[in-house]
């Protein structure tokens, strides 16, 4: 199975309330905003961005990422990574 961390920006005047929106859709296709650390440590994420372990290629969780935001908001941009492993500081835990 893969893991991807994928950013959504949502451009122009988007409010909180789109990123409201738009956290739903996300995760009723399967992205979380959190990420567990090794010691079991559920962090969350920085703003609109998504974590999502699948049997997907990166493609797959792009277009899924697109869909979700163009449901929201049209004018957008959409980053997906897909990463073997994941190191950060600083992160707030969940």
């Amino acid at each position: 199975m893969a893991t991807f961390i994928t950013r959504v920006e949502l451009y122009g005047k988007a409010s909180w309330e789109h990123y409201e929106k738009l956290h739903a859709e996300m995760e009723r296709l399967g992205f979380t905003r959190t990420i567990n650390g090794a010691d079991g440590t559920v962090y969350d994420l920085p703003s609109a961005m998504y974590y999502r372990k699948a049997n997907a290629t990166k493609s797959t969780v792009l277009n899924d990422a697109r869909a979700a935001a163009n449901s929201i908001w049209t004018d957008n941009g959409v980053i997906v990574s897909e990463t073997t492993g994941n190191i950060w500081m600083g992160l707030k835990k969940n």
